[in-house]
């Protein structure tokens, strides 16, 4: 059953990321909560070591990537809460199994540390897409008793 689950996201990740790149280029991205305040389009102000895949490599694996796109199966486990990472281009996500959560925010404090700096409870809705601009340090807690799956196509130009 995994494993359809995994193809159908697959084929559906694969379809969106083809036909949403063409959005992309010819709309607004949509803010995301964690989008950067003071964002040079040159520099991506966080280290790579913060990058979903290295930073929470538990709940964030790569299904495809290239040099133009990624993407990416995230799952969030009952009560796991996810490493702080980051997500450092626009991109188009979906959950194929929703579940509440906890998004933590994280900021640079006066001695240059990660330190939380605000959250909010939310749920996505099921199977419905959300363009989101790039993400600075987030992590995620899953408030259920449901494993949260979100597929996230990463757009790279």
């Amino acid at each position: 059953m995994r494993n359809n689950l995994l193809l159908v996201g697959v084929l559906i990740g694969g379809i969106l990321g083809f036909t949403s790149a063409k959005l992309f280029s010819s709309s607004q991205v949509t803010a995301s909560p964690t989008t950067p305040k003071n964002t040079d389009s040159t520099k991506w102000p966080w280290p790579d070591s913060l990058d979903a895949v290295k930073a929470a490599p538990l709940s964030h694996g790569i299904i495809y990537e290239d040099d133009k796109v990624r993407i990416l199966h995230v799952t969030v486990n009952p009560g796991q809460l996810e490493p702080v990472h980051t997500h450092q281009w626009r991109s188009v996500a979906w959950a194929a199994h929703s579940a509440p959560f906890t998004l933590y925010h994280y900021d640079l404090d006066k001695d240059r540390k990660l330190s939380r700096t605000d959250s909010f409870t939310a749920q996505l809705p099921l199977n419905k897409a959300n363009k989101w601009a790039p993400e600075t340090p987030h992590a995620i807690r899953n408030q259920s008793t449901d494993t949260l799956v979100l597929y996230r196509v990463e757009f790279k130009n």
